[in-house]
């Protein structure tokens, strides 16, 4: 799965914690695989294959918004800083900091929804 992933993320740590989030995944939905169409390696290289390339789409729509909503949103989502203490860490007006969120958010959606029509909409893949 670490090999899979890596080949499509390019980058190390980010397989590593994908395949992480597979096996948590397994762990917590393992009753509902089936064995009669194929065997449980197929299953498991399936779905890190899966959340693979979401993960590539969404690192890709995450680039291509402005660097200056991209930053305030990667230290919310991926460092965890709250709104107000990404204020203070980049010396911005907190109302700044949610006009960046809000419209990096939208960017995001759009370039998501542009890549997959179907992404968000409650539909299955």
């Amino acid at each position: 799965m670490f090999s899979l992933a890596l080949g499509i993320l390019k980058d190390p740590r980010s397989a590593e914690e994908l395949t992480q989030e597979v096996f948590l995944s397994v762990w917590r939905s393992a009753r509902e695989f089936d064995p009669q169409p194929g065997r449980a390696r197929t299953w498991l290289l399936s779905l890190a294959r899966h959340k693979s390339v979401d993960g590539a789409r969404f690192r890709d729509a995450l680039l291509s918004i402005p660097k200056t909503q991209r930053e305030v949103l990667t230290l919310a989502y991926y460092a965890g800083y709250t709104q107000r203490e990404i204020a203070g860490k980049l010396s911005l007006p907190l109302g700044t900091v949610k006009t960046r969120m809000r419209d990096g958010l939208i960017r995001l959606r759009e370039r998501l929804r542009a890549a997959n029509p179907n992404w968000n909409r409650g539909e299955e893949r």
